[in-house]
């Protein structure tokens, strides 16, 4: 059974709480319904006061370098316009301890987007800056009843969080570990009074 560590939960119960919030602070409305920026702050603030981890949101590639004095001198010019929702750093050493990707998304445009999130975060942490970070990328998903055909409204859920896992695991399951960090069920919500929504976090 696949089990979060503890960074990796901090991640995932922070982004369960910042949907619980928004519905509260909008009377009703889902995470789509703002800008992803209140997600991404939502986390950043979130496990901050909760870890050993100083974050930053959205950096620049230079502001990274710069902060850095563990990065490579020399880096790709393709990977110097990379940047990442979240970069986490240990608040005890002058290194980056991860970085995270935030997708919200479902039909069609499942694949593309998330997999999209999922091929920068693995380009990064092959070149030399990237060695020993760990890669996420975080996708929130929710599904709209249809009041005349009930269905297993968790299932299909799952089966958009099974369906990425897959592709990850065709394209890079030779690194160990990638893929669902989770059960696919544990982060999703339902209620009989609310349309069910959903979150999982990959490894890259």
């Amino acid at each position: 059974m696949v089990q979060p560590n503890k960074f990796e939960k901090a991640i995932l119960d922070a982004a369960m709480d910042s949907q619980h919030y928004h519905i509260e602070m909008t009377g009703g409305q889902y995470l789509p319904y703002s800008h992803e920026s209140f997600l991404q702050n939502f986390l950043a603030v979130r496990l901050f006061n909760k870890t050993e981890h100083c974050v930053y949101v959205d950096p620049s590639p230079k502001k990274i370098r710069e902060s850095s004095a563990w990065a490579s001198r020399r880096q790709p010019k393709s990977l110097m316009k990379q940047r990442f929702d979240l970069v986490f750093w240990l608040k005890s050493k002058d290194r980056v301890k991860a970085i995270v990707e935030i997708k919200a998304t479902s039909g069609r445009a499942l694949k593309r987007s998330v997999m999209n999130d999922v091929d920068k975060v693995s380009n990064y942490l092959k070149s030399n800056d990237g060695q020993g970070v760990h890669g996420y990328v975080l996708y929130y998903t929710d599904h709209m009843r249809n009041k005349r055909r009930r269905g297993n409204d968790e299932r299909l859920i799952c089966d958009r969080f099974q369906k990425i896992e897959k592709y990850i695991q065709e394209k890079y399951g030779n690194r160990s570990p990638v893929g669902l960090r989770h059960l696919l069920a544990d982060y999703i919500y339902e209620d009989e009074s609310m349309d069910p929504w959903g979150f999982a976090l990959y490894r890259c």
